[in-house]
Order: structure tokens, then C-alpha cells, then sequence
């Protein structure tokens, strides 16, 4: 059954949300119930559609509601990948932790902890002065 939802969701439902659909409405539609195959392709589809848009300067809160995903598990993926593409670097040029996650509109959770342990330990291998912005 977990295999015809992935089919269903992948075959069906990304071309749908592509052309502007909801993901949730459009999974609803076809029956799949929340669970791990549809988080996949919420997070899949949030790396699709909505990573371009940060690199392109918007901020990562309305991005995944505007394409119908509340899913938190794949929300909170998303924001990992953002800050690890493109928190991560910002932190490596020099800029302030809190302006890299404020420049990306990540103010909470899983993600954003990640992101400072993660910033921590280029701060130790740097020299300093990471720390000190976070």
C-alpha cells in the first residue's frame, strides 16, 4: 500500500502542485493519509519549489503554506537543507548567526538548533567569534 501512495503522490500529485495546487488539498483528494510517504514528497516538493525562492532572497515562513504543506516533519527538513546550503555559508563569510537566521525567517525549532551547533563547531575550527553573534 506504502509503495501505490509514494506511486500515486509522486506521479499524480507533484505535476498538480507544480501547476499550483495545494499539496494538501491535492493529497486529500487522492486519499493518501498523512505518514512518511507523503512527508517525503512534501519535503521533496519544498526543496523543489520553495528553495530556489529562498536563494532568490524570500524568507523561508510563508514559503510552505503558499504551496499547501503544514507538514512539520517535512517543514522542518526543508529548513535544515536551507540552512545548510545557505545559512551555513552566510556563517563561514562572516555574517552574524542571527541575521542569517533572521535574513531566512527561521526563528524556532529543530532546524534552527541544528544550525547553531552546526555554526558552533565552525566556529571552534575558525578561531572564535561565532559564539559571540549567536
Amino acid at each position: 500500500m506504502r509503495e501505490f501512495e509514494l506511486a500515486i503522490l509522486t506521479e499524480i500529485a507533484i505535476p498538480r502542485v507544480h501547476a499550483g495546487e495545494p499539496y494538501n488539498k491535492v493529497r486529500q483528494d487522492l486519499g493518501v493519509l498523512p505518514g512518511k510517504e507523503a512527508t517525503e514528497v512534501a519535503r521533496q516538493l519544498l526543496i523543489e519549489l520553495c528553495l530556489p525562492r529562498v536563494h532568490a532572497g524570500e524568507r523561508c515562513g510563508p514559503l510552505a503554506a503558499s504551496i499547501g504543506i503544514f507538514d512539520r516533519e517535512a517543514i522542518s527538513a526543508f529548513y535544515t537543507t536551507v540552512l545548510q546550503d545557505i545559512g551555513l555559508p552566510r556563517v563561514r563569510q562572516g555574517i552574524p548567526c542571527p541575521q542569517v537566521l533572521g535574513d531566512l525567517g527561521i526563528s524556532r525549532g529543530p532546524a534552527r538548533a541544528e544550525f547553531l551547533r552546526m555554526a558552533m563547531e565552525i566556529d571552534d575550527v575558525g578561531g572564535g567569534h561565532v559564539a559571540d553573534r549567536a
